[in-house]
């Protein structure tokens, strides 16, 4: 695979050093802005569609409360762009990933 063909969009990553990483790597990286509550779900996903990600990775440095919000803004992500792949890190899928 061809990095600089693999766009990478990262979804509220502010404690996440995984994007500066990605980059030195040669891959092409974007920052979404998503822990603003004014954000409707519906937002969102409009602006990760225009984006036109191949990969969107999601994670939460705190602890599961976040989740139920994650998981329903990954399914709305899923169902618009079902081609895209999903990461979902954090504390809940690394503590919970059973359930």
């Amino acid at each position: 695979m061809d990095r600089s063909d693999c766009k990478i969009l990262l979804l509220n990553p502010p404690a996440a050093a995984i994007g500066g990483l990605l980059q030195e790597a040669g891959f092409p990286v974007e920052v979404l802005e998503t822990d603003i509550p004014s954000q409707l779900p519906a937002g969102i996903v409009a602006r990760v569609a225009a984006a036109a990600p191949r990969i969107v990775m999601v994670g939460r440095a705190d602890a599961t409360s976040a989740h139920p919000a994650i998981a329903e803004l990954i399914r709305l992500i899923k169902a618009a762009l079902p081609a895209v792949a999903i990461v979902y890190s954090g504390a809940f899928p690394a503590y919970h990933w059973r359930s």
